[in-house]
């Protein structure tokens, strides 16, 4: 390996760029350097070549000799994205450091604008927003808002658990935190997870993109090939490990425990399970009862949907002759439904691998009740309401529907009954239409929250109305008029946030 020399004591920051035939996006990713806001001692380059053959090699060095604060490290080819990226950051001496691929591009003073909103914030990580290039998909979950404090699980940042973020150094020092060599696939996400759980403060820059990321036109992205059950089951192990050693039980590990378990996990136990041999999905199931079984509550199961949670709980009970059946129905073409009976809700499957399975493993499915607001308008002191009602994945209809109006901030709510009920197949699924006309002359001032109770058998199902609706409903607000149309009497709105329908009877 060698190096070349460089002069900055101590940069503010570090971006690392792990390099394997790149050619010729490289050139746009060296060139962008120059536009970070940055002189040659605030910023140090380490430019990691893992056995370029494609001229790659050539273009570093010719970088590297013409820029005093770049650093080049050469060596043998590792086969993966994980070794390059430890080197980089081992050699990094920068407060902070940012890791970019060699085909994605940093925006004009992106690393100058992320290190000053980190020292303006004391920030130990700072999400940088993303965008794609050439139809590349950039997560988005994460970047609703800007946010100098972000939380990990509200504010969706396991969700990114790429590198590509600016990293106060000192974070992987106080945890060891690398890229495993051994996974083929996401061998950056146990290094960023564990960077987060130490994290004090991790920010979120959301009000443009910092980062270009590529898909390449010859199809060589590390991402770009198809993944095997082994690989998502390493990946599974290693992040976790990283989770529970890093966290305290609880809900912020239950709600972190989201990535592993509906990524890797789910992943896994997809009909490519089927592809490797049998000794090798014993291998997997006995490492999965290991490492996720302890910490799989009904917490973290809620993170799964109800085939994938009848999956999970056949998995982790050793149970491999009934998912292989199972993963095989669905392999065939099978799809997840939801039957019901006295007992409530099921995964509806053949007979004979419903009896091997077992009725209770069956009932722990997901129920996702969904209310659409079809219509709204006000003609006096009514609200006049069509709406639709079904449940997601279900293969029968509600019995019956009711309108519930509940005073908020009070244990009081009236049901109201529904008019003009039909069948109806609802996004797929067996539900009902009607209509409903509400007399608010009826309510006591106040606010009151619209929902649409489901009702199968003994359960009922209750969802708020309004933030699922069709595309001709608009959300201006519609005014509760006297009998002689002269006093605005309340008012029809959409509440801020979910877009729920309330309504204000007196104006409160």
């Amino acid at each position: 390996m060698n190096q070349n020399q460089k002069t900055a004591d101590s940069p503010l920051v570090s971006l690392v760029i792990p390099v394997y035939n790149s050619m010729p996006y490289l050139i746009e990713t060296l060139d962008a350097i120059e536009q970070q806001g940055l002189d040659e001692n605030q910023l140090e380059v380490i430019l990691v070549n893992d056995g370029s053959t494609d001229g790659s090699e050539k273009v570093l060095a010719d970088y590297a000799e013409k820029h005093p604060n770049y650093r080049l490290l050469n060596q043998p080819n590792s086969g993966g994205p994980a070794d390059p990226c430890n080197k980089g950051i081992a050699a990094v001496t920068g407060k902070y450091f940012f890791v970019v691929g060699s085909d994605d591009v940093l925006t004009e003073n992106a690393l100058g604008d992320l290190a000053a909103y980190a020292e303006e914030h004391d920030s130990d990580i700072v999400l940088a927003k993303m965008a794609g290039i050439n139809g590349r998909h950039a997560p988005g979950s994460m970047f609703k808002a800007t946010k100098p404090d972000a939380h990990l699980v509200k504010d969706r940042l396991f969700n990114s658990l790429t590198a590509i973020k600016l990293f106060r150094t000192d974070l992987v020092t106080k945890t060891g935190a690398h890229n495993p060599t051994h996974l083929r696939i996401g061998s950056d996400q146990p290094f960023t997870a564990a960077c987060y759980l130490v994290a004090k403060k991790i920010s979120v820059r959301a009000d443009r993109p910092f980062v270009m990321i590529r898909k390449r036109d010859d199809g060589k992205n590390v991402t770009s090939r198809p993944r095997t059950a082994t690989e998502y089951s390493d990946l599974l192990t290693a992040l976790v490990d990283v989770i529970i050693k890093w966290s305290e039980p609880g809900e912020l590990r239950d709600g972190v425990l989201h990535r592993p378990v509906h990524g890797a996990m789910r992943k896994t136990l997809l009909p490519r399970f089927l592809d490797v041999d049998e000794h090798e999905q014993e291998r997997i199931v006995s490492e999965m009862q290991r490492v996720v079984g302890p910490h799989f509550n009904d917490a973290v199961a809620a993170h799964l949907g109800s085939l994938e949670r009848v999956k999970a709980r056949l998995a982790l009970a050793g149970r491999i002759e009934e998912l292989r059946a199972l993963i095989q129905w669905e392999k065939d073409g099978g799809k997840p439904r939801l039957a019901h009976d006295d007992g409530g809700f099921r995964l509806d499957l053949p007979q004979e691998l419903a009896q091997n399975i077992g009725i209770e493993v069956l009932r722990d499915v997901k129920v996702v009740g969904v209310a659409r607001l079809e219509g709204i308008a006000t003609e006096g002191r009514t609200v006049n309401l069509d709406a639709s009602a079904y449940v997601r994945d279900a293969s029968v209809a509600p019995d019956s529907v009711v309108l519930r109006v509940r005073l908020r901030d009070s244990e009081q709510s009236i049901d109201y009954p529904v008019h003009t009920v039909q069948p109806a197949t609802v996004d797929g699924a067996p539900g009902l239409r009607f209509h409903i006309d509400l007399d608010t002359s009826e309510l006591i001032d106040g606010v009151w929250d619209l929902c649409i109770v489901q009702r199968f058998g003994s359960n009922e199902l209750e969802n708020r109305l309004g933030r699922n609706r069709s595309e001709g409903v608009t959300d201006e607000r519609r005014s509760l008029v006297s009998a002689d149309a002269r006093t605005e009497t309340g008012v029809a709105y959409f509440t801020k946030g979910y877009g729920n329908v309330s309504l204000d009877v007196g104006y409160t």
